[in-house]
């Protein structure tokens, strides 16, 4: 008996830790999840990823950030302009006489769609196959910077200039830039800052 009571004061540590791994595991099992800490387990989908370019916009970067469980997007959609005659799509027309269509592009997964369509719309370029496509891409001293969703207003920060050589191409610009926030059902009012003065 001797003999125990001192095994058992020399793996003392170890005891306290098994006890400790026990409990930890009972409390996680009474919390009613039957998981650890409440939390899912490996095997479970901690987050979603969603591919629907109408639905997943009531939850963008404003929403993401007050959210339990973060909402991951895998697609965006980029306005771009061609002749009404080019495709059989009712679009919205232009004040230069040609529709808005949308590009859809999968991209890594993100909680912040507004800002990854303004990235992919400076970016892309405009070997669309067709034109005036992408008015952004000819827009060379334009730089987005970032994009901010307050209380139902998009603010938009970009740097640089924007070029005015033709009212075609300063009004497409616009209005591909206010399409790309406004197609987020949580977006009602774009502001535009260009080096932090608002444009318009």
């Amino acid at each position: 008996m001797g003999n125990l009571i001192e095994k058992i004061k020399q793996n003392k540590k170890s005891i306290i830790i098994v006890i400790i791994i026990i409990l930890l595991i009972v409390a996680g099992f009474l919390s009613g999840s039957g998981k650890l800490g409440g939390k899912s387990s490996a095997g479970d989908l901690s987050v979603k990823l969603l591919e629907d370019e109408g639905s997943l916009l009531a939850n963008i970067e404003e929403n993401n950030l007050n959210s339990e469980e973060p909402v991951y997007f895998t697609t965006i959609k980029v306005p771009v302009f061609a002749d009404p005659d080019m495709f059989d799509y009712d679009g919205e027309m232009s004040s230069c006489a040609d529709e808005i269509v949308w590009a859809k592009f999968t991209i890594e997964p993100t909680q912040t769609p507004l800002n990854a369509t303004f990235q992919k719309m400076f970016a892309m370029g405009n070997e669309l196959g067709f034109h005036p496509g992408n008015i952004i891409a000819e827009q060379n001293n334009l730089f987005f910077e970032k994009a901010v969703i307050q209380n139902a207003v998009a603010n938009i920060y970009l740097s640089g200039s924007l070029s005015e050589d033709t009212f075609c191409k300063t009004n497409r610009s616009i209005i591909q830039i206010i399409e790309a926030a406004t197609q987020f059902d949580t977006v009602n009012v774009v502001q535009i800052f260009l080096n932090n003065e608002i444009v318009g």
